[in-house]
């Protein structure tokens, strides 16, 4: 194989030779006796460099007997010049679509492994006096130009290796690293699996080699072109598979490289198809989802206001129908609009208006669909309305505060309740307190909610399914959320409270992974650079990542007012809490409650806060991170004030046993006092 080196010593004779024959044949004097110009290249690459494929090239002339009025270049061959008035100009230089086979390691972590190509070119100018004669010897260099390959990744579609109906709709999105403005364009190509073996050569043991990518007959669209719609796709598996969809896509920089590395789901998925029934898919704020033939019985308390939002064949093909629209129902099929269907009508209530539950029972929220050429699909969403919080002061503690197997470390379920009933709350009417997990039990404690004006709910740092609120999250309906909106007060304290609520599972809609967004699920923690709660106003709780879906917000945004939360498990401890807010004592750890505080610099997992501006949610605590230290910027405790409907709120992320009872007893009566309204008989 040739060298590099005499790569460049043969293109740079051949470069030579194309001098002497493509340039013009200049006199060096003109019919009047004009002395032609001059022509240097005052800067840019040094020769036969590697240099980017955007370069600043610098060039000046001299004319003896007059003036330099104008300059002219030539990129590559002297058949055709430019003329240019400057002596400057910043040129983009392609740079071909083969790589050069150079990896390049970015940071650690998917994507990380990129290319390079490049294109050698050869770059002539001349200087042209005031009687138009030009520099017979043009200053002229030879360089190599490369680009970092662009990158692209599939952000909707089918899963790879699942299934979806016969009609989908396929996103992407790009990336230039060393770009200006991104991608300039996108290539994609559709076949199934019989056509790629017998036209391309794939072969399922190699799969997409480089040699199979680039054979492909690919559709070039422009970068504002994102997505494609695939129908009529057969269906079936056929002879070895060959019925299976493939579908690719790669992005084009604007020094016209293409992306060159495949990587299954990243920028290309395999797939099967199959015909499905239409389905509709509902989406409630806190009481989960609603689907086909998958049914459940939501739970709420009266006073509580829920949405509804809805899309057609949401799991599966949401494009694949004639839609004529839909139209809602509740409790009795008195339909709106009461003739006809609605294409626009995807949510209930209306956006600025409330539906305010009042009657107790079980009630029925009805979806219609019309479409073509199928008829109607009907999706019902189930749920009972218990009554509301009571008025009367009442304290119910539910405790999910429960780490067995680590003594002296965390406190014992027993004790930890202990110090709650005996200490924080003494004085405080109150509930029996409920600890689920210890009594095998974790249905909702509806009748306890129902019969207190605060509910205080204590959390720890484990996200394993057995946890109380994971068990409700992955039931659909968590009544946490309902209790507060129907006037209930709120208190929720813990190690990562957030934690608990995040879904199980953060699926999109049609199936597909949805683009990574941090934290998709538990098991993106350690990926996810400490942020454990985000909110996106167009995605519905289950997660679809596209505005094709109505909001529906996270309950942790619409309740607890975080937009997201900052944790950095490896080094953020907690050794004491600033109040922030008047009334409320500083917090001390005391190292004696746990030997984990004598092991390590502090109390970890504490989140900070990024909160709501929108809400009048108030600060209460910061974290101080190091002894003697600065508080941090962000809280870690908030409490969002009632709305004058909704009950108050307070987020803390810090479990109060780790401090001095006495301090944390103040916090307690001044949270539930001051804060809440509730009446102790100290």
């Amino acid at each position: 194989m040739m060298s590099i080196h005499r790569l460049f010593a043969v293109l740079f004779l051949l470069s030579a030779i194309g001098i002497f024959d493509g340039c013009d044949t200049v006199s060096t004097t003109g019919p009047d006796g004009n002395q032609p110009p001059e022509t240097w290249l005052s800067g840019g690459p040094e020769p036969f460099d590697a240099i980017s494929y955007r370069a600043d090239l610098h060039w000046t002339g001299s004319d003896s007997d007059g003036d330099v009025v104008y300059y002219e270049y030539a990129v590559d061959d002297t058949t055709e010049w430019t003329r240019v008035i400057g002596g400057s100009s910043e040129f983009l230089f392609s740079c071909g679509e083969e790589p050069l086979f150079d990896t390049l390691t970015a940071a650690s972590g998917a994507d990380s492994v990129v290319e390079r190509s490049g294109a050698f070119h050869s770059f002539w100018v001349r200087a042209v006096d005031n009687e138009g004669a030009r520099d017979p010897s043009p200053a002229w260099i030879c360089f190599n130009a490369t680009t970092v390959l662009p990158w692209s990744r599939i952000t909707q579609g089918p899963m790879q290796s699942g299934m979806s109906g016969t009609s989908v709709r396929i996103r992407w999105e790009g990336f230039d690293p060393d770009g200006t403005t991104g991608p300039i364009g996108y290539e994609y190509f559709y076949a199934v699996k019989s056509t790629m073996r017998e036209v391309y050569g794939y072969e399922d043991a190699t799969g997409v080699t480089r040699e199979v990518w680039n054979s492909l007959d690919w559709n070039r669209v422009g970068a504002d072109c994102t997505h494609v719609d695939l129908r009529n796709l057969t269906t079936g598996y056929g002879e070895d598979g060959g019925n299976r969809s493939m579908f690719f896509v790669r992005a084009v920089d604007e020094a016209g490289s293409v992306e060159q590395i495949t990587e299954p789901y990243r920028n290309w998925i395999e797939w099967g198809v199959g015909r499905m029934p239409p389905q509709i898919v509902i989406h409630s704020n806190w009481m989960g989802t609603a689907m086909g033939s998958l049914q459940y019985t939501g739970i709420a308390f009266a006073g509580s206001r829920p949405r509804f939002a809805w899309t057609m064949n949401g799991s599966l093909d949401p494009w694949a129908l004639d839609l004529d629209g839909f139209r809602y129902a509740y409790d009795a099929p008195e339909w709106t609009p009461s003739i006809g269907y609605d294409a626009g009508l995807t949510a209930f209530p209306p956006e600025g208006e409330t539906f305010i539950l009042e009657e107790i029972g079980h009630h029925v929220f009805y979806v219609e669909a019309s479409f073509l050429p199928e008829g109607t699909e009907i999706c019902e969403f189930s749920f009972d309305v218990y009554p509301s919080p009571a008025a009367e002061t009442n304290i119910f503690l539910l405790n999910d505060f429960y780490v067995p197997g680590y003594p002296g470390q965390y406190p014992s379920p027993g004790s930890y309740v202990a110090l709650w009933e005996d200490t924080l709350l003494a004085g405080f009417s109150r509930l029996p307190t409920r600890t689920p997990r210890m009594e095998e039990d974790t249905d909702p404690p509806i009748q306890r909610m129902a019969g207190a004006s605060t509910v205080i709910l204590t959390l720890d740092d484990w996200e394993f399914g057995t946890t109380m609120t994971a068990v409700w999250n992955d039931n659909n309906s968590n009544p946490i959320w309902s209790y507060a909106d129907a006037g209930g007060n709120l208190f929720v304290v813990g190690f990562m409270p957030g934690w608990s609520f995040l879904p199980d599972r953060d699926m999109d809609l049609s199936g597909t992974e949805p683009e990574y967004a941090p934290c998709l699920d538990y098991s993106a923690y350690s990926a996810c650079g400490g942020y454990l709660v985000w909110h996106q106003p167009h995605w519905p709780d289950l997660g679809p990542k596209t505005s094709l879906y109505n909001p529906v917000p996270h309950p942790l945004y619409e309740f607890c007012a975080l937009e997201t939360t900052w944790l950095d498990q490896g080094s953020d401890f907690l050794v004491s809490a600033e109040a922030l807010h008047a009334g409320f004592p500083d917090l001390h750890i005391d190292t004696t409650r746990s030997t984990l505080l004598a092991a390590y610099p502090g109390l970890w997992n504490c989140e900070e806060l990024t909160v709501r501006s929108d809400v009048g949610a108030v600060p209460l605590y910061a974290p101080v991170r190091e002894e003697g230290g600065a508080a941090a910027s962000r809280p870690n405790a908030v409490w969002i004030p009632s709305d004058g409907h909704r009950g108050h709120v307070v987020y803390m992320s810090m479990p109060l046993y780790f401090f001095p009872p006495g301090e944390a007893r103040e916090v307690v009566e001044t949270i539930l006092e001051d804060l809440f309204g509730e009446v102790s008989r100290k």
